[in-house]
């Protein structure tokens, strides 16, 4: 049976309607399902390594060279690593 063209039927044409049609019996609508997205632990990992900041090698360089000389650690720089391992321990990280 020829249905016109793209599946439309002309107008007055009451042939039968097949399932493409919608001459099935209705369908109950089904309640939408929520989005659901789950990120493992290697993906959470990979994204903060691509949020870190690239390494500077003239800086680790100079802070090598520092270190061979005996003249990096400072109170100063000891105070602040500390400092800043208890605010990330605080933080959760």
């Amino acid at each position: 049976m020829v249905e016109g063209i793209s599946g439309i039927r002309p107008p007055g044409f009451d042939g039968p309607k097949g399932a493409r049609d919608g001459g099935g019996p209705p369908e109950t609508p089904q309640p939408a399902k929520p989005d659901k997205v789950e990120i493992s632990t290697a993906g959470l990992l990979l994204a903060r390594l691509r949020a870190m900041p690239d390494i500077r090698k003239e800086k680790v360089e100079e802070i090598r060279e520092q270190i061979l000389r005996g003249t990096y650690v400072t109170e100063e720089k000891v105070n602040q690593a500390t400092d800043s391992l208890i605010n990330d321990f605080l933080s959760g990280l």
